[in-house]
């Protein structure tokens, strides 16, 4: 805050409780302030300005319309969606939009919000997007009053969202099946999400346990350190 150009931007949080509903409170209180809002997680290194890159990737099948939302994919599916890295535009839609996803995932204190936003959007497989809904109460569906959460915020409805460029600019790490980047296109990294905090007991499975630490590997080339304990 001491060194920021515009010191009236920055937000002291080192007072606020250090877990992910922080993340989307924060979120909230920026787009509240009117201002468009990107997140980066604490292991997503910024490689250089993102402004000019911030743009879905097929932008021409959104015709004149402009995605409120903007989430780093993996590099073969928009489904495989990461919350470590995305912009939330300070539109109406958004703001009710994070306002649900708040109160989704504080019911689902155990899992990370990035599976609470999964769910919403329907991309977590054998779930029926209907009776999630209804059991949540995101609509009033066919009930004689609306549930309390629909009531409060009014039936969901997810604003247009659209992907990072997931194969030049806004990369995940080789952690995942289909991380990296197109070859040859290192010098258009703009943000490269290392996945070092990816929560291994979060989704009820463990994927990453026999997956050496990529993340740790690539920091220690970076800094020519050898990634040993203690260096």
């Amino acid at each position: 805050k001491a060194v920021h150009s515009n010191e009236e931007l920055c937000a002291d949080a080192r007072d606020w409780p250090r877990s992910l509903l922080s993340k989307l409170v924060g979120l909230a209180f920026a787009l509240a302030a009117g201002a468009d809002a990107l997140w980066l997680d604490g292991d997503a290194m910024l490689l250089r300005n993102p402004e000019p890159f911030l743009e879905p990737m097929e932008a021409s099948q959104f015709g004149d319309e402009r995605p409120g939302m903007l989430f780093s994919v993996e590099g073969d599916s928009w489904n495989c969606i990461n919350a470590g890295v995305m912009l939330l535009r300070s539109t109406p839609p958004v703001r009710r939009y994070l306002a649900c996803w708040i109160s989704v995932y504080l019911e689902r204190p155990h899992d990370i919000d990035q599976q609470s936003l999964q769910l919403m959007l329907g991309l977590i497989p054998n779930i029926t997007w209907g009776a999630f809904a209804s059991r949540d109460g995101l609509g009033a569906g066919e009930h004689e009053k609306p549930p309390a959460r629909a009531h409060a915020l009014g039936n969901l409805v997810t604003p247009v969202w659209g992907a990072l460029d997931s194969q030049k600019r806004f990369v995940l790490s080789g952690k995942v099946m289909n991380g990296g980047f197109a070859p040859g296109h290192i010098e258009d990294l703009v943000v490269f999400h290392l996945l070092d905090s990816w929560p291994k007991e979060g989704g009820g499975a463990v994927l990453y346990d026999d997956i050496p630490d990529l993340g740790r590997a690539i920091l220690g080339g970076l800094t020519g350190a050898n990634g040993t304990d203690g260096e």
